[in-house]
C-alpha cells in the first residue's frame, strides 16, 4: 500500500494592510494599493512565485474539488493546492516541506522588490490531516497574529541623506512622474510609483459594475460632486460581525472555501446593488446635458463622461472602504449594510463608520478616524449582535483618539452626552428616528421658526444647562414641535443625552431628496 504524502499548511498574511493602502494623501495612490493587494500580490505574483517553485503541471490553482480521503492519488499529480484567497491572505497546501521554505523566499523577494513598504508574515503547520483542519487551522492563524504583533523590518530601501525627498511619501525621490501629460514631471519614490501604475487598472475593474458608458469613475478626490473650496467627503469603513469567529469554528476546507466564496459573492452583489439602485438609481437628467445626484450636480471629466459621487477604496473580504460626497455618506452607509447583510449566513449583522471630513483633510487620518468610528459602533453592537453606524462631522483638523474627540466637542461642562450614537440599523430603529428628526429641522421655515433659530438651539444644546429648556419653552410657545412629538430635551439617564444635537449638524449633511 502506498504511503500517505504529507502535506504541510502554509498560511500568508498582509500586515497592516489598511495602513499600506491608505497612508497616502493622493488617491491615486491608495487607488492602486488597494489593487495590489486585492488582485495582484495573490493573483499573478502569488502563481508566478509557486510555479517558478514548482511548475505549473504541479499547481491546482482553480481545482477546489480535491477528494482528500484519495490524496495519495491525487499527489502524484500536484504538488500544491490552494485552498482559500481573500481578506488580505492566503491558505494553500503545499507537498514537500522543502518546497515550503524555497517558496516563502521567492514570494517574499517579489514583494521586496516590486512592493516596497508591503509587510506580511508567513507560517505553516507540517502534517497536514483533513479531520485536524480546524484545530492546525488555529494554530497557524495565531501564529500569524503573534508574528504581526511582534513587529516586522524595514522593507522600504533606507533613503540616503543626499537623496531627493518624495513628495507624495517622503520617502527616496527615484523615478520621473507626471500627475498628466499638461504638468510638469517630479521625481517620487518608486515605492509610490507602483501604486499609482495600478489606479487606472482598478478603476477598470469597476466598469462592469457600472455597465453604462455615460458614467465613468475617478481617481481625483476633487470630481466626486463636492465644491472645490469649502465641500466635504465622507469615508465610510464597514465590517463584517463575528466573522472571525466563524471561520474559526469552520471544520473543513470544503466548507471553509464555500464561506470564503459566498462571502467574496456577497460583498460584489452588496456593491453592484449600491451603485445600481442606490447611485445610479438615484442620478437625474437637468435636461442640459448635465446629471444631478439629490441635488448635487456632478461633474464631468475631460471626455464628457459624468463622474460619479462615489469611489469603492476596498472590498476584498468582511472590510469594505469607499469614498464619496460628503453629503451622501450616512445614506450610502445604510444602504450598503442592507445590502451587506442581507444573507445571514455570513453577515448576520455589520458595522460602520462614517468620518465626514473636508476634501483636503489629510486623507490617512480620515481613514483612521472612520475606523475608529467603525470599532466605536461594533461596541454597540456586541449588546445586540446587530448592525450599526456611527459617524463624525469635522469642519477642521483635530487630534486625539476618537473618545478623546468625543470629550471635547460632543460633552457638556455639566456631563452631557450630545452624541447620541451609535445608531441601530433596522425597521424603526434610532436611524430612523435619525433621519426624521433630520427632516423635521430642515422643514424649519414650515414650523414657523428660521433656521438661525434651529442653529441657536444646537448652540444651547452644547451648553448643557437650564437655559435649554427656557429656550425650548419659548419656541414651543411660537408654534416649534420638536420631532415626534417628544417633550424632553435629556433623556433620563446615567448618562444624559440628546437626539437633536446631531439631527441639527446633520442638516446640512443629508440631502432632502433622500429623507
Amino acid at each position: 500500500m502506498t504511503s500517505k504524502t504529507q502535506f504541510t499548511l502554509v498560511g500568508i498574511k498582509i500586515n497592516s494592510i489598511q495602513e499600506y493602502i491608505f497612508q497616502s494623501n493622493l488617491l491615486k495612490e491608495n487607488i492602486g494599493a488597494s489593487h495590489i493587494t486585492n488582485e495582484i500580490l495573490f493573483g499573478k505574483v502569488l502563481k508566478n512565485s509557486l510555479i517558478e517553485i514548482i511548475g505549473e503541471e504541479a499547481l491546482a490553482w482553480d481545482n477546489w474539488k480535491v477528494n482528500f480521503d484519495e490524496m495519495q492519488i491525487y499527489n502524484d499529480q500536484c504538488f500544491c493546492e490552494i485552498i482559500e484567497i481573500g481578506g488580505g491572505g492566503a491558505l494553500l497546501l503545499l507537498k514537500e516541506f522543502e518546497t515550503v521554505e524555497k517558496f516563502i523566499k521567492k514570494f517574499s523577494l517579489e514583494i521586496l522588490l516590486r512592493f516596497p513598504g508591503l509587510k506580511t508574515s508567513f507560517s505553516y503547520v507540517r502534517n497536514f490531516d483533513q479531520l485536524q483542519f480546524k484545530n492546525q487551522k488555529k494554530q497557524l492563524f495565531k501564529q500569524l497574529e503573534s508574528l504581526n504583533k511582534s513587529g516586522h523590518l524595514n522593507t522600504i530601501p533606507i533613503k540616503l541623506g543626499i537623496m531627493q525627498n518624495c513628495e507624495i511619501s517622503q520617502f527616496s525621490a527615484e523615478v520621473e512622474w507626471s500627475k498628466n501629460p499638461n504638468t510638469k514631471s517630479k521625481k517620487i519614490s518608486r515605492y509610490s510609483l507602483e501604486k499609482i501604475n495600478y489606479a487606472s487598472k482598478s478603476l477598470d475593474s469597476y466598469k462592469k459594475l457600472i455597465n453604462d458608458d455615460r458614467f465613468i469613475l475617478s481617481s481625483e478626490i476633487e470630481n466626486l460632486g463636492q465644491n472645490t473650496e469649502s465641500g466635504y467627503i465622507a469615508i465610510v469603513h464597514i465590517d463584517g460581525n463575528g466573522i472571525g469567529k466563524k471561520v474559526a469554528a469552520i471544520e473543513s476546507i470544503a466548507d471553509l472555501r464555500v464561506f470564503s466564496t459566498n462571502r467574496v459573492n456577497i460583498t460584489n452583489k452588496a456593491l453592484q446593488q449600491l451603485i445600481k439602485n442606490d447611485v445610479l438609481g438615484k442620478i437625474t437628467d437637468d435636461n442640459t446635458g448635465d446629471y444631478s445626484f439629490a441635488g448635487i450636480k456632478l461633474k464631468r471629466n475631460d471626455e464628457g463622461k459624468t463622474i460619479l459621487p462615489i469611489l469603492p477604496l476596498l472590498h476584498g473580504g468582511d472590510d469594505v472602504t469607499f469614498i464619496c460626497e460628503g453629503r451622501l455618506g450616512i445614506y450610502l452607509a445604510e444602504s450598503f449594510l442592507n445590502y451587506f447583510t442581507s444573507d445571514s449566513n455570513v453577515f448576520e449583522s455589520a458595522c460602520a463608520g462614517v468620518a465626514i471630513v473636508k476634501t483636503k483633510f489629510p486623507f490617512y487620518k480620515a481613514y483612521t478616524l472612520a475606523e475608529e468610528l467603525c470599532a466605536e459602533a461594533k461596541v454597540k453592537s456586541r449588546e445586540t449582535n446587530s448592525s450599526y453606524l456611527s459617524y463624525f462631522y469635522s469642519a477642521s483638523t483635530f487630534s486625539g483618539t476618537l473618545g478623546q474627540i468625543r470629550q471635547r466637542t460632543h460633552t457638556t461642562v455639566n456631563g452631557k452626552n450630545l452624541y447620541n450614537g451609535p445608531y441601530l440599523v433596522s425597521i424603526n430603529d434610532s436611524l430612523t428616528n435619525l433621519k426624521a428628526g433630520i427632516r423635521h429641522f430642515k422643514n424649519c421655515n414650515g414650523l414657523n421658526i428660521s433656521k438661525n433659530k434651529v442653529m441657536k438651539l444646537r448652540e444651547i444644546l452644547n451648553e448643557g444647562n437650564s437655559n435649554t429648556d427656557f429656550f425650548i419653552k419659548d419656541l414651543l410657545e411660537q408654534g416649534f414641535s420638536l420631532p415626534l412629538k417628544q417633550t424632553k430635551v435629556w433623556t433620563e439617564s446615567n448618562e444624559s443625552s440628546t437626539p437633536f444635537f446631531d439631527q441639527i449638524e446633520l442638516m446640512d449633511f443629508y440631502p432632502k431628496e433622500l429623507l
